[in-house]
């Protein structure tokens, strides 16, 4: 986590070198060539294009940093326990009188003037401005309204904390501006339409110097800034039960944080320099200590306001000057800072870093017949939640191939010997795209290409201006012989982030037989026994996670140098992992066409899906079966059972045109195809030998796009098996069949009427340079059992959808058509966003789709956000056995450890047999809606039993999964949109 206090401290030193009259030195770089001076830099990016260097493995560990972002206004929130409500059907929320504001007309502002507002999400640590402008109710036109003035709940004064800033400020004959800190959370509106505000919530004042550099020091005032409440919706339907959590509770013993500028005169450009003179000032401000080279963070207070001291480094005498800029109170300070903090502890623990988590070597577990190793490891981070910092913490592995990179070019050379084209093409294939493992510094690289006329022996220049050889290089820092000296090398271009500033632009160079593969092949991935074999050390159950959990915990506490890290900065944790009451939703109904059954604790229906009559079904008259000859006998057999099976479920299956291929190339089965095909034919069905992306890509961009019909492929080893086994296969497949040809096969109750529910979900292709594609899936009816799908193409690696607004629209006038009516509410389910990309959907993605609305019809909209790829776990315990288990389906947090500025709740929707269950987070990036916060998350509950392709519950709510699959099908295979005529259908399952 690291990597997220990088921006903090990048803000922080570009406000100060705008406004000290001291020009500060420019960061410099841990790069073999560096600029000697900021203004050489300057001059030369100026005149030409920035060159590259190769050059190895950095020796530098500065901290990265990064711009701040805008911050976002305080809001409040309603904690009164809602209860159950029968008038659910009608979704209704009692309206509620605003509360009265004095009235001021408006100042209309020019778009330039408007500054766009920022939220804050959890995660990426306390991001901090100045308050740029209030933001408007969802749905108001964007015009600027006077703040409301907020009542600020009352704390005795801290007489101590104003004696010793007045103890500073009286040294002091002039201080820099230090703008005022405020954080914005997003907007949440109650049921009766007016903001939401807690008055019960612990204020927390934010303590900083506030005055112009000119005036004298009698004039200092010392401002406090109230922290903003937390945002709080709570449910209260559902059974209370307790649960465990992953997070341990810190507590902050010290009065605050120090935050220091540090000056060199002469500058000094480079930043390992920059730390070596200040650590020799170590009498002066102490061995605990924060510096990335430009902001020093202390947890004690300096004597003096500003401090001059003259060091010798390197023959030069250096004028250090450090002063003070903030005296951050514990409340306040991000939680980046502590996270920074925590990377000693964990060195303390013998724990290596590889990328932002943290693994121990020598515990690696070695998976000989399959030659990967398993580093057991975890993940940390420091947040600030609803109910205040959190220590989070997960079990992690690292998967590494015994192979080294030079050993697989060896193997591929073995094979391709004929070709040295093929050979450099499939050694490009194999590396490219991929993360290696350095083991002489436990660092990660990704490979961007081969450097093929480069070896060992190629020189590049020294950090001292002198040429030195990688052979001469590795063996002088690291004490290793190359010994193939004619391998190519391997080329890692650092990320934009990753650069520092100041520096030219540099490059990584990697000795194959240095570099191992970190993670697995798709080969490796879809090879049963090697997953088998690697669950066993990564698929931990609840219990073991938990014990493992608890044992980091005692770790920390018991070594007492890594504990006193957590003592020097006024730190102290928790003995425990964090307990919670929570609830646990009540099992949903699944109605069939002639009976409704209630859920198991499991949420499986698999048996009533197989015996219930479907509620609709289409016969399926015409349609083709394609197989090879030689398996004419076991394909005849499937349809015998799957006939029967239909005809339980209300589907009837006739006598499929037969297609016997002589041979299983993909030309065959294209051709054969592609003549036999009519208008009438309702499903085509093509049975695979084995499974071949080609044959694959050729039928389904056949039956997707240039003859659009329904199509189901299967691999001849689903259907080769006994009878008992083959039924169950056949009862799946038919029911596949059914949805995609428009059938429905069972629902959920839905209270609310003219709603329509929106998925989108974006899949990546970059490894082949493809665009990535945006699935965008809506309902086209009140029982949300009718789906209709698009797809948007995006530029390579984009995220956020940009062409959401036509498929919007498109799927509004579609549910027009088929209801002759227009929704009045529309909730969207938004999956695939990252924390730093909240503020961007809830900005950019909300306006673009609300634009597609009209004075005449404006419905209620709600984007939720879902994030599946979480480090929070949840435990509960058997009541029987006193074991820790997985919670049970429907189990819902929404309050302690959700974000202090978000709407947001966790929810637990699946049963998961094996290994630990993940729960889901789902963050109402807008609401318009004023649903009840029950409301809100049993929606998303019943929206998990709706995937058709899963006779159970699953993690995602359905039209995200349904929108994953479309988005997954047209960047692998199809590279294009699908017909038209496919569009109202499940045709991608």
């Amino acid at each position: 986590m690291l990597g997220r206090g990088r921006g903090l401290l990048q803000s922080l030193k570009e406000k100060k070198e705008e406004k000290s009259d001291a020009t500060p030195p420019v960061p410099g770089s841990p790069s073999m060539q560096r600029p000697k001076v900021a203004a050489q830099v300057t001059e030369t990016a100026k005149q030409q294009s920035p060159q590259v260097t190769r050059k190895p493995i950095s020796m530098g560990r500065g901290i990265m940093i990064g711009k701040p972002q805008t911050s976002a206004q305080t809001t409040e929130k309603n904690i009164e326990p809602i209860k159950e409500s029968v008038q659910f059907e009608s979704a209704s929320v009692e309206q509620k009188q605003p509360v009265p504001v004095a009235k001021e007309e408006p100042r209309q502002v020019k778009p330039s003037e408007v500054k766009p507002s920022l939220t804050i999400p959890k995660g990426r640590g306390l991001m901090v401005t100045k308050l740029i402008k209030p933001v408007s109710r969802p749905g108001e036109d964007i015009t600027l309204k006077p703040p409301v003035q907020l009542p600020v709940p009352t704390r005795p004064e801290s007489a101590e904390l104003h004696q010793e800033v007045e103890k500073i400020t009286s040294k002091l004959t002039s201080v820099e501006v230090v703008d005022e800190i405020l954080v914005k959370p997003v907007e949440k509106k109650s049921e009766s339409g007016s903001m939401d505000r807690t008055s019960g919530s612990t204020g927390t004042r934010y303590l900083s110097i506030a005055t112009v550099s000119s005036k004298p020091a009698e004039e200092l005032r010392v401002e406090e800034m109230q922290r903003g409440s937390p945002v709080r919706k709570i449910g209260a339907i559902g059974k209370p039960e307790k649960f465990s959590t992953n997070y341990v509770r810190l507590k902050c013993k010290n009065k605050g944080v120090y935050q220091y500028v540090v000056h060199y005169d002469p500058p000094c450009d480079s930043q390992f320099n920059r730390i070596k003179i200040l650590y020799q000032l170590d009498n002066l401000i102490g061995r605990v200590r924060l510096f990335d080279g430009f902001t020093l963070f202390l947890p004690i207070l300096l004597p003096e306001r500003v401090i001059q001291e003259s060091v010798e480094r390197n023959g030069i005498q250096y004028k250090v000057r450090i002063q003070l800029t903030k005296i951050l109170p514990p409340e306040n300070v991000p939680p980046v800072i502590f996270n920074i903090i925590f990377k000693n502890i964990m060195k303390e623990l013998k724990m290596t870093r590889i990328g932002q988590h943290y693994f121990s070597p020598s515990r690696q577990v070695d998976v000989a017949k399959q030659g990967l190793q398993v580093w057991p490891g975890y993940t940390t981070a420091i947040h600030d939640f609803e109910d205040g910092l959190y220590l989070v913490i997960d079990v992690a592995h690292k998967v590494l191939r015994t192979q080294t990179c030079w050993q697989i070019m060896q193997d591929l050379r073995s094979k391709y010997s004929e070709s040295i084209d093929q050979f450099k093409q499939e050694v490009f294939n194999a590396l490219c795209g991929t993360v290696v493992l350095t083991k002489y510094n436990n660092r990660t690289y990704k490979i961007d290409d081969i450097l093929w006329e480069d070896s060992p022996k190629t020189e590049f220049k020294y950090h001292t201006g002198q040429s030195i050889s990688y052979v001469d290089y590795y063996k002088k820092h690291y004490d290793i012989e190359i010994r193939d000296k004619n391998q190519p090398l391997l080329f890692h271009r650092p990320k934009s982030k990753d650069k520092k500033q100041g520096t030219k632009v540099e490059v990584v160079c990697l000795v194959p037989e240095l570099c191992y593969v970190t993670g697995l092949t798709e080969a490796m991935r879809s090879d049963f026994n090697l997953q088998k074999d690697m669950a066993a050390f990564t698929r931990l159950s609840p219990d073991k996670r938990y014990e493992q959990l608890e044992n980091l915990v005692d770790e920390i506490k018991r070594n007492d140098v890594a504990y006193q890290h957590l003592l020097n900065w006024g730190l102290e944790l928790d003995s425990s992992l964090n307990l919670i009451d929570s609830r646990v939703l009540p099992p949903e109904n699944i109605i069939f066409k002639n009976k409704s059954i209630e859920t198991d604790g499991r949420c499986d229906w698999t048996r009533a899906a197989c015996n219930e009559p479907c509620l609709s079904t289409v016969n399926i008259n015409d349609w083709i079966c394609v197989y090879p000859q030689n398996k004419q006998s076991v394909v005849a057999n499937f349809f015998r059972i799957a006939t029967d099976c239909g005809a339980r479920f209300g589907v009837r299956l006739d006598s499929p045109i037969v297609v016997p291929l002589a041979n299983d190339k993909a030309d065959t089965y294209y051709n054969e195809l592609k003549k036999i095909l009519k208008q009438n034919i309702q499903m085509v069905v093509v049975v695979f030998p084995m499974l071949s992306e080609a044959r694959y890509q050729r039928v389904k961009r056949l039956c997707c796009i240039e003859s659009p019909v329904p199509s189901q492929c299967i691999q001849f080893k689903t259907i080769n098996k006994p009878d008992e086994k083959l039924r169950s296969i056949a009862q799946k497949i038919v029911l596949q069949m059914n949805v995609k040809l428009g059938g429905e096969i069972w629902r959920t109750f839905m209270p609310m009427k003219r709603v329509m529910i929106c998925g989108i979900d974006v899949y990546h292709k970059t490894e082949k340079r493809y665009n990535s594609i945006a699935g965008f899936v809506s309902s086209l009816n009140e029982d949300q059992t009718r789906w209709y799908s698009r797809v948007c193409f995006q530029m390579v690696g984009q995220e956020l959808a940009d062409s959401l607004k036509m498929a919007f629209a498109q799927a509004i006038k579609k549910y027009r058509e088929v209801n002759d009516f227009l929704p009045d509410k529309i909730f969207i389910f938004r999956d695939g966003v990252s924390d730093g990309q909240i503020p961007i959907v809830s900005e950019h993605e909300v306006e673009q789709l609300k634009s597609v609305f009209t004075d005449d019809y404006k419905p209620q909209l709600s984007v939720i956000i879902v994030q599946k790829r979480i480090s929070t776990r949840i435990f509960a315990q058997d009541s029987r056995s006193g074991r820790i288990v997985n919670p049970a389906p429907g189990t819902i947090i929404d309050y302690n450890i959700t974000s202090r500025y978000l709407y947001d709740f966790f929810l637990v929707s699946q049963h998961v047999g094996q290994g630990t269950v993940t729960p889901t987070h789902y963050i109402v990036a807008c609401d318009d809606t004023l649903l009840k916060p029950d409301y809100m998350q049993r929606l998303a509950y019943k929206m998990t039993h709706m995937y058709y392709n899963w006779t159970g519950t699953i993690r995602v709510p359905a039209p995200c999964q349904y929108a994953h699959k479309l988005a997954f099908l047209t960047g692998q295979y199809l590279q294009e949109e699908a017909s038209e005529s496919l569009c109202n259908r499940l045709f991608y399952l």
